[in-house]
């Protein structure tokens, strides 16, 4: 933890201030109040690399001496929360702890199916009293995680998906409650829990999850596939785990409606900065792609400037193919700026028939 920054410190800044001791894989800058400094929170990539930044406790960060004080556990893993939880919700339930530096939650692009956040504390106490409320039962059915962070430590798989004892159970109807889902699967074995999705009004969305005290149970449930209850036709299917491994971000416009999404079996995982999307390969469009992106420009003017090319000249033959394929025109060009083989652009202009019309046709590229 480094306090007593300038309030202006920049992330790129901090980051070159502390380059040489190793490589950080996080970085949280927060102004203190009143806006006469500010304060980062640094993860390093090991703890010798943590270890090393600290001599510089005590220098100088342009003209204010900072403070550099081991951040080890100081942050707490949390899950299990209700689903509905937003950020002033997370602040409520740890408001007694001590004061929270940040909050840090999941990406939600790529699996809805995670309920985790980071909580940074500014003190060891504080965090520490974030640790005694795990397994504390919140609004008396959710049973509270809340350890240390540590996301070199993979959490073994457990619980009821991993298990293979849960059901997703789709088309459900919307006045279904928890008793008749209760009801029916009970026939096939002891219900342990029953969750009903509901949107933020409290309706029923059509879909609900069924955990059975054991592994052959869930299986014998599938039984219920493609019957019909209360007027609708039920899907079950016994729940599976991903490998998906998601990313947290710090977002502080994050709206009070928002939830987030349900625990997974990793437990704690890493988090970069600022969690981007997946690069994404380059495709090579087919030819049927470039047709759809090819259109005719009737009425073209005798000369029309490009910005890759400068003016462009081609006769066209008034006896050629009609065909809609620039190439089957028999075009010339007296002075075509060769393409780059890469280049899908085409561009064909200032085409003279016998009737003086002209007609131009463009290849898009990325429309």
């Amino acid at each position: 933890m480094v306090t007593n920054l300038p309030p202006d410190a920049t992330q790129t800044a901090i980051r070159r201030y502390f380059k040489e001791y190793g490589h950080i894989n996080n970085l949280i800058i927060r102004k203190e109040a009143g806006d006469k400094s500010s304060s980062a929170l640094i993860e390093f990539r090991s703890s010798e690399e943590a270890e090393s930044a600290l001599l510089r406790d005590q220098k100088y960060f342009n003209q204010s001496q900072i403070s550099v004080k081991p951040g080890t556990r100081l942050t707490v893993f949390v899950s299990n929360y209700p689903p509905t939880a937003d950020e002033a919700y997370i602040r409520r339930l740890f408001a007694h702890c001590g004061d929270i530096f940040n909050i840090r939650w999941p990406s939600l692009k790529y699996n809805t199916h995670r309920r985790f956040c980071y909580i940074s504390f500014r003190t060891l106490d504080a965090a520490y009293k974030a640790t005694l409320m795990d397994g504390t039962l919140v609004e008396g059915k959710f049973k509270l995680q809340s350890k240390f962070s540590n996301p070199s430590h993979k959490k073994d798989r457990e619980g009821a998906v991993a298990e293979g004892r849960e059901v997703r159970v789709k088309g459900v109807h919307p006045a279904t409650e928890e008793n008749d889902l209760r009801s029916i699967f009970g026939k096939y074995g002891k219900v342990v829990a029953v969750r009903l999705l509901t949107n933020l009004s409290g309706q029923n969305v059509g879909t609900a999850f069924v955990v059975f005290e054991t592994k052959e149970q869930a299986e014998n449930a599938l039984k219920l596939d493609k019957t019909k209850f209360k007027s609708q036709l039920l899907e079950v299917e016994l729940c599976k785990d991903t490998n998906f491994r998601p990313t947290a971000t710090s977002r502080g416009d994050r709206g009070s409606i928002a939830s987030s999404p349900a625990p997974s079996g990793e437990g704690d995982v890493a988090m970069p900065d600022e969690p981007g999307d997946p690069p994404q390969k380059e495709q090579t469009p087919t030819s049927a792609e470039i047709r759809e992106r090819t259109m005719a420009i009737l009425n073209v003017p005798d000369t029309v400037m490009t910005p890759a090319s400068g003016p462009w000249r081609r006769n066209m033959d008034p006896s050629s193919n009609s065909s809609c394929d620039p190439t089957a025109r028999g075009l010339s060009s007296s002075s075509q700026t060769p393409r780059r083989p890469d280049e899908r652009r085409w561009v064909s202009r200032d085409w003279s028939g016998a009737s003086g019309t002209r007609a131009g046709f463009v290849m898009l590229n990325g429309c």
